[in-house]
């Protein structure tokens, strides 16, 4: 009795890892299958959330490194994996700015009057960095400065 069962046990387990393997088999010999595991591979996803607040505000939260801020009035953003963001003012892109952290003890971070904002968070260093033309600093560098308040931890 317990040799039946037994038995048929092991024929179902080895029935199902032959399916498994053909299964997988089947997946990476199909042509489409290759673009689409090298797709996931590169396409990785975004360690930011971003949200609109009830009066238009953008909350960004890196959930990665448990830390968020607050955009100005004003700004937009895709969210994408190298955060970037900028303002619009009559459909045209001003003050578009950059945000990534690098760890504290690498940190070359700069001056403020360079036009980054730098705001030292738990052994890192967020930045906060203007990609415009030069000549825009000045009237960006107040917006990147009300970043800075805004700044909470999870």
């Amino acid at each position: 009795m317990y040799q039946t069962d037994y038995s048929i046990k092991i024929t179902v387990l080895f029935l199902s890892t032959l399916v498994s393997i053909f299964i997988i088999w089947y997946a990476l010999v199909r042509e489409e299958s290759a673009d689409w595991i090298s797709a996931q591979i590169v396409h990785q996803a975004s360690p930011y959330a971003v949200t609109e607040a009830a009066d238009g505000r953008l909350i960004v939260d890196n959930v990665v490194m448990g830390y968020g801020f607050n955009l100005p009035r004003g700004f937009k953003t895709a969210g994408a994996r190298n955060l970037e963001f900028y303002r619009e003012e009559d459909g045209k892109k001003t003050c578009p700015a950059k945000h990534y952290n690098i760890i504290a003890k690498q940190a070359d971070a700069g001056t403020e009057s360079d036009g980054r904002v730098i705001v030292p968070y738990n052994g890192l260093v967020l930045v906060f960095d203007l990609t415009g033309p030069a000549s825009e600093w000045a009237d960006c560098m107040g917006y990147l400065k009300q970043i800075k308040p805004t700044l909470f931890t999870e």
